[in-house]
């Protein structure tokens, strides 16, 4: 929001903020990652794929999906298939 905020501003168009300012903005973001802890996890969902029948190829895929993830951004992955 502040990056598109801040081209917006720059390109002499009208801001989109209804209410507030880009430095409060910034002051929030601030903010947050000072005094609040942030977890995510993505979800992969997958009816049709069982862990005893997926492929090597399949498993590969999802084993660097879920390495890129923690290693790039410490975000989880879990993959939920039929049982």
């Amino acid at each position: 929001m502040i990056e598109r905020e801040s081209r917006r501003v720059a390109n002499g168009q009208n801001t989109r903020f209804e209410k507030g300012t880009l430095p409060e903005l910034a002051l929030i973001k601030e903010k947050s990652r000072r005094f609040y802890k942030t977890d995510f996890k993505i979800y992969i969902i997958q009816p049709g794929l069982s862990a005893g029948g997926a492929s090597l190829q399949q498993l590969e895929l999802l084993a660097v999906t879920e390495n890129h993830l923690i290693e790039t951004y410490n975000i989880e992955l879990e993959v939920i298939g039929n049982e």
